[in-house]
């Protein structure tokens, strides 16, 4: 790769899907449940509501609104869990499909939809448009926006730069607290100059513009899944797509390069967002080459975080790895200068159907 293989992608206003629709035809069916067929990948729906406040304080009008709805698709609520302002329900169905609601304590509800592929989609697009419905008609001005995302699958062959190696980054979650802490998350990123390793980019950069932030450098795996991550993101990123304007700096290089190339340059980044790699699994054959090029990435990361005030995000991998982030942990210690300039938060990532840890640095 040569040295100064680095080009600048526009992204200029564009119209937006807001209600993609499904090409399953329809099939003939006496109640609206979803058909039956044979072995199938699996599909994901989501759909988000954003508040005008908190979502806690209506949560209980949210599940009389949803009540009837579910009803009449006959699903019945199997799992319920509350985590202090948290609250998670499981919704399952006769044939198997089911949805999960989690209502925050920050303005955010999310329906997350698991169904197969052959199921038919035009059942699935009238249950979405009827949950919209009744939400719209009952909570009126507590709602801030409503977004239908694209349908992911799983469980099939896709191409390399295909929506199944995006579905977290399209994980409205995944991004905020791949962003930090949610309530400060605004503030701090006004105006300030960003350097993203991996591939937050497509959906990270609407909540840029949305903070106010200078337009980011990246260093994405490939051009190709930078591509397929900014068309994800035009298709589920809303009206703030309309607005953006200006560039973004990508450079084709290795993460190491690009960050060598920094440090011998001078240049200084306020924040620096590492969805790079994971941490790697103790059975990985090839964990020691791959602990040295994380730690190695942290290391050269630091060389160009601006000190006094930078921040450094990184996620760590499933919760379950306690060893591995035991590891790495030990690591973070290492390099900080207090224990309080490191933070770790552990959320459930939905689409990864995991317990997800995140880290955040402060450079001081």
């Amino acid at each position: 790769m040569r040295k100064d293989a680095s080009h600048c992608l526009s992204l200029k206003s564009s119209s937006i899907c807001h209600q993609p629709r499904l090409t399953s035809p329809p099939a003939s069916h006496t109640c609206p449940r979803l058909s039956t067929g044979s072995m199938a990948p699996l599909q994901l729906d989501a759909l988000n509501v954003i508040l005008t406040e908190p979502a806690k304080d209506v949560k209980t009008k949210i599940l009389t609104v949803l009540r009837s709805v579910f009803e009449k698709y006959e699903m019945a609520k199997t799992v319920e869990n509350t985590e202090g302002d948290r609250f998670q329900a499981s919704f399952i169905d006769n044939i198997g499909r089911f949805l999960v609601l989690r209502i925050l304590s920050q303005e955010l509800v999310t329906f997350y939809l698991h169904s197969r592929k052959d199921d038919d989609g035009m059942q699935v697009d009238e249950f979405f448009s009827e949950l919209e419905g009744n939400l719209k008609s009952q909570l009126k001005n507590r709602i801030k926006s409503v977004k239908r995302f694209p349908a992911l699958q799983r469980g099939e062959l896709l191409d390399s730069c295909g929506p199944r190696d995006l579905l977290p980054e399209d994980d409205p979650l995944f991004i905020h607290w791949m962003m930090g802490k949610w309530e400060d998350r605004l503030s701090f990123y006004e105006g300030k100059k960003g350097l993203i390793l991996g591939d937050v980019v497509g959906t990270f950069r609407s909540k840029v513009v949305e903070c106010d932030a200078l337009e980011p450098t990246v260093a994405p795996h490939s051009q190709c899944r930078f591509d397929s991550s900014q068309e994800q993101a035009k298709k589920a990123g809303g009206d703030v797509f309309t607005n953006l304007q200006g560039d973004i700096k990508v450079l084709e290089q290795t993460y190491t390069m690009v960050l060598k190339m920094f440090a011998e340059e001078g240049m200084t980044f306020d924040y620096i967002i590492n969805n790079a790699m994971e941490i790697p699994a103790s059975a990985d054959p090839n964990k020691e080459e791959k602990w040295r090029i994380l730690k190695l990435i942290l290391d050269l990361s630091l060389s160009v975080l601006k000190k006094g005030n930078g921040r450094y995000i990184i996620k760590g991998s499933s919760e379950e790895m306690t060893e591995e982030l035991d590891e790495f942990e030990e690591h973070l210690k290492s390099v900080v200068k207090s224990p309080e300039d490191l933070s770790r938060d552990d959320r459930f990532i939905q689409p990864l159907s995991k317990q997800w840890v995140f880290y955040s640095m402060e450079w001081n």
